[in-house]
């Protein structure tokens, strides 16, 4: 270790491999419920609210999967 300009022991920064790849799973997990939720919805879309709350499930899903996609791409 080096000594920093305040005197303080500088240490390397650690690896972001785990954490990245914590937050890559739970992003992903979190995109398969509301992917789960989104498909049980399908059949009984007939009304104006179930309409929007599908929608906004399947969002939320997609929401999910480009994060997942972002934590594992900044772990490079």
């Amino acid at each position: 270790m080096t000594m920093g300009t305040n005197n303080h022991a500088q240490v390397p920064p650690r690896s972001r491999t785990r954490s990245t790849k914590r937050t890559a799973l739970m992003y992903g997990i979190g995109a398969v419920v509301f992917g789960l939720l989104f498909v049980m919805q399908l059949p009984g879309g007939n009304s104006w609210l179930a309409f929007v709350a599908m929608c906004v499930l399947g969002i939320a899903a997609l929401w999910n999967v480009a994060k997942a996609i972002i934590a594992l791409r900044q772990d490079g």
